[in-house]
């Protein structure tokens, strides 16, 4: 899992750059999941990192980093 998570990360880095998360707003995160469809992964590989992202969205919530998931 350690993989997945370093191969979501650098798909982040290069879309966000340095934004922070907590800068990142509904209509840049809608974006992205357009790029990132666009990137040539399987639609299974895609859906999986999304359900990822998401979850790391929510423990963000509980940890008081981010506000809500855009």
């Amino acid at each position: 899992m350690q993989g997945e998570y370093a191969a979501i990360l650098k798909y982040l880095r290069k879309y966000f750059g340095t934004t922070p998360a907590v800068d990142v707003e509904e209509q840049e995160a809608a974006a992205f999941v357009k790029w990132f469809g666009e990137q040539g992964l399987a639609s299974e590989t895609i859906r999986i990192r999304l359900i990822i992202i998401k979850a790391c969205w929510k423990w963000g919530i509980k940890a008081r980093l981010v506000k809500s998931n855009p």
